[in-house]
């Protein structure tokens, strides 16, 4: 009798142990940023700065890649940024056996085994190509690869306001005077005032 309940003692400690140590998450964050910034014009080379958190609880890998955005015009493509690769990459990001999207120039990248608090960043080179856009989102996401799930997809999103020329200069609409506004509603009243006394004579 005294085994039975030794045994259904330990089966319930293990169970509530389970229980309270809830399923397995590493709840992955991504930051992005580029330089220069400013305004970017056609043939500007610069950097996109990636930087992947584990906020924890658990161990896990993330993939991440950019996504296609609204390029002014109605129509979701990828911003005009030709990436450098293999020689414009720094950091301990590697390229994931993911094949790319069609149209996708900068890849899927993956970071393996980021420890809870730790935080991994890598940085991609490219050319701004040519482009008639004066501005478009540039957006990027990072996703759990394996092992534990991310239980917060509220920060699986960075997007950053990429620049590629000036906006143009906003066309002043002259304004009346309140002289000119006071003539013109006389004038306008002389008007309809003639008009009504032909249509009674």
């Amino acid at each position: 009798m005294n085994c039975i309940r030794a045994l259904s003692l330990i089966f319930l400690i293990v169970v509530v142990g389970r229980l309270s140590a809830g399923e397995p998450a590493a709840d992955f964050s991504i930051e992005a940023s580029v330089a220069p910034g400013g305004v970017m014009p056609p043939a500007t080379q610069g950097a996109v700065t990636i930087t992947i958190t584990n906020e924890g609880p658990d161990t896990g890998t993330a993939i991440f890649r950019m996504l296609r955005t609204d390029d002014g015009t109605g129509f979701n493509d990828y911003p005009p940024l030709e990436f450098q690769f293999p020689g414009g990459l720094t950091g301990p990001c590697q390229n994931a056996p993911q094949p790319p999207l069609p149209g996708e120039s900068f890849l899927v990248w993956i970071v393996r085994d980021i420890l809870a608090g730790e935080s991994r960043t890598c940085t991609f080179a490219f050319l701004v190509a040519d482009t008639e856009q004066i501005s478009q989102i540039g957006r990027w996401r990072v996703e759990t690869s394996s092992g534990p799930d991310d239980p917060n997809d509220a920060n699986n999103v960075a997007d950053v306001l990429l620049l590629f020329g000036e906006p143009p200069e906003p066309v002043s609409v002259p304004a009346l005077s309140a002289w000119a506004a006071i003539v013109l509603v006389l004038m306008l009243g002389a008007l309809a005032l003639r008009s009504s006394a032909r249509h009674w004579a």
